[in-house]
């Protein structure tokens, strides 16, 4: 065929995918917070080593500052439309055969 298939897996369960950039978040909040504990760098020094955006520097100082928990609040941010069962329904259909279009899935 014209198109090769598609082969992907990730590194870790589709339902555990939330689990794993909560993990990350929290672990680049830790980084930033530890530069800003070490005083030698400026938020916008710290945003380009990180590479994320100032803002995000300024939330976990502000946070840190007002001796707010740095974890991630559950229950924040807008909620998902899918449960994890259909997501991974929908991922095993892509896995099967990635040339078939969303309208025929």
């Amino acid at each position: 065929t014209r198109h090769s298939k598609l082969e992907f897996s990730l590194p870790f369960p589709l339902n555990s995918l939330a689990s794993y950039i909560d993990m990350a978040q929290e672990e680049i909040r830790e980084k930033i917070k530890t530069l800003l504990i070490g005083g030698k760098h400026t938020p916008t020094e710290i945003s380009r080593i990180l590479e994320v955006d100032r803002g995000t520097v300024y939330r976990v100082k502000k946070r840190f500052q007002m001796n707010i928990t740095l974890k991630h609040k559950p229950g924040a941010g807008r909620p998902n439309l899918l449960s994890n069962s259909i997501k991974y329904t929908a991922a095993q259909l892509i896995k099967s055969d990635p040339e078939t279009s969303i309208r025929k899935l």
